[in-house]
């Protein structure tokens, strides 16, 4: 991960602890960080929290991933009609 030097968001999360008690590493984020410095690195939000379900190309790879459609161009707009 850390030669993936034109990643631009990465989501690091500790899923077997929901809560403050149990981050993920901040060194292993700072190592990210460092070696990623394009991209926006959050270790701390919930999957579904961060601000990752406002971003522009959030329904371009949601319908990508659940098998709507193989490819979209960045700029896609909106669900697919299976989803609507």
């Amino acid at each position: 991960m850390y030669g993936l030097k034109g990643l631009e968001r990465l989501w690091v999360y500790n899923a077997n602890n929901r809560n403050c008690d149990d981050p993920v590493d901040p060194e292993l984020v700072a190592g990210l960080q460092a070696a990623l410095p394009g991209a926006l690195i959050n270790s701390t939000s919930y999957s579904t929290l961060g601000g990752w379900r406002t971003h522009e190309r959030y329904y371009v790879v949601f319908n990508m991933l659940h098998g709507a459609v193989s490819w979209l161009p960045w700029d896609a707009q909106g669900l697919v009609p299976r989803y609507n």
